[in-house]
């Protein structure tokens, strides 16, 4: 094969590499910053400071641990 044509299958292959990079690194990840903006932003609710009456103390409540991120 000619040096010319061995010199521009290199060029190519290497502008592939740097698009797949380019697409890897800029791309994808401005992608998935939109889609996440496009979701409802729903604020964390606080954690309840005391027991309602109706559920009864900590202590009669069973041990399974509390949804929303609240340590006991």
């Amino acid at each position: 094969m000619h040096r010319f044509f061995i010199t521009v299958l290199r060029g190519g292959i290497a502008m592939a590499i740097l698009f797949g990079l380019f697409g890897q690194l800029v791309v994808i990840p401005t992608t998935a910053a939109d889609e996440v903006d496009g979701f409802p932003h729903t604020p964390r609710t606080p954690c309840p400071t005391r027991w309602p009456p109706s559920q009864g103390s900590p202590a009669s409540r069973s041990s399974s641990p509390r949804r929303g991120g609240c340590s006991p």
